[in-house]
């Protein structure tokens, strides 16, 4: 089937019209025609695969890795760097106008670096005990080489890692390497370890944890983000790519100069929470992770913080709506997992003391559907931000700000 690609939507498929319904094409890119394999048909829509591209878009490249294709990563590496960041606000601009109904023009913050950037992966072991990912769509774990999006750090430790094999197979393997510091820290944190590589993994220069056991070293690692130096536990959640990161942090910083009271869920390991008692704000963080609250409390307390930082470990579902009327906060800080935010925090906010909201979003199309009930909530999307935390994939970190109507 030969299409032509109208536009980019979210998820990173081409799509085309026909008279048989919409084609969602993996790999395709706008303006381009293409030979396409269908490979499912759902109901009135299908999805389909390039299968030979007649006409190039100009933003077409060669993909960096010869695992691209293969492997479940990367899905942009055939696109340039320029056409990734056009087409991820096209696809925004898409999805806020098909699901919460309001046209609006994303500002990108900051993109960063297009290789290289990511200090945390999670690998898979294969049958002889080497480090992957999974097949594209499947639960097949498929080795690779060095992987272009990591630090040297992990593709270094990787290296020596697969030269052991020390997994059992399937075996969910973390590594991270620290950020912002002189000297380099890896932890390696892993389910299960091959008995007869036990020893061997122990003379590695690595931190080594397994089933939540130090083996070697410690189980946490000291970075330095935005000046600030933070602990982080091996089962602690940290976004990948520290520099972006950082620049979103103050971003959102900058963005509340203004108030002094503010509410943060879903805070890791505090370092929004952290920036903003820096600049004299009152805040409070609700985490559910016990490593994490663990790790705000003694970074804030590291940083003499403490007093105007509190952390409450809970679910913050639960926990904001009970304490909501007890702290009059001016403005509330969310960055959930993907499913959003609930009803329960929604309902919340009618009637706070809250006029700002600032929802970060690793899923926009979660996000665009939130918006339709924050308005509900009496609150209005006054600008759409995004910073390109996933180059090379089609993932978009997205920040909406939102205002009570009327000032409040």
């Amino acid at each position: 089937m030969r299409l032509s690609i109208e536009r980019m939507v979210y998820g990173g498929y081409g799509i085309s019209r026909t008279p048989q319904g919409v084609v969602f094409v993996r790999g395709a890119l706008k303006g381009e025609v293409v030979e396409v394999r269908v490979t499912e048909i759902r109901g009135d829509y299908s999805l389909g695969e390039v299968s030979e591209v007649i006409d190039p878009s100009p933003f077409r490249v060669s993909p960096r890795c010869q695992f691209f294709g293969l492997c479940g990563g990367c899905d942009w590496q055939h696109i340039s760097y320029e056409g990734q960041i056009t087409f991820k606000e096209e696809a925004l601009e898409e999805v806020f106008e098909r699901i919460g109904k309001e046209k609006v023009k994303p500002e990108l913050i900051y993109k960063g670096q297009a290789w290289g950037y990511r200090y945390r992966v999670r690998f898979h072991a294969d049958h002889r005990g080497r480090l992957g990912f999974f097949r594209r769509g499947t639960n097949e774990v498929i080795w690779i080489g060095s992987c272009p999006v990591l630090v040297s750090t992990i593709n270094e430790a990787k290296l020596v890692l697969d030269e052991i094999g020390a997994f059992e197979k399937g075996t969910e393997v973390s590594i991270r390497s620290n950020y912002g510091r002189d000297k380099s820290e890896v932890l390696v944190s892993c389910s299960k370890i091959r008995k007869e590589r036990r020893k061997r993994l122990k003379e590695l220069p690595f931190f080594i944890v397994e089933r939540g056991f130090t083996l070697k070293g410690r189980s946490y690692t000291y970075e330095k983000w935005c000046g600030l130096n933070l602990k982080f536990s091996y089962d602690s959640f940290s976004q990948v790519n520290p520099k972006v990161a950082e620049e979103l942090y103050l971003f959102i910083v900058r963005e509340l100069k203004e108030f002094e009271k503010i509410w943060y869920l879903y805070s890791g390991v505090g370092i929004l929470g952290m920036l903003l008692a820096r600049e004299g704000k009152e805040v409070k963080l609700i985490e559910a992770n016990e490593s994490a609250v663990k790790d705000a409390q003694e970074n804030l307390k590291e940083h003499s913080l403490l007093g105007l930082a509190e952390v409450i470990r809970g679910d913050a579902e639960e926990v904001f709506p009970s304490l909501v009327s007890d702290f009059d906060g001016e403005a509330l800080v969310v960055d959930p997992p993907r499913q959003g935010i609930g009803k329960g925090i929604i309902q919340a906010l009618k009637g706070s003391s809250i006029k700002k909201v600032v929802y970060v979003s690793c899923h926009p199309p979660v996000l665009a559907r939130d918006l339709l009930r924050l308005r509900g909530a009496g609150y209005d999307l006054e600008s759409l931000k995004w910073v390109d935390m996933f180059p090379q994939t089609s993932h978009i970190e997205a920040i909406g700000i939102f205002c009570k109507k009327g000032g409040g």
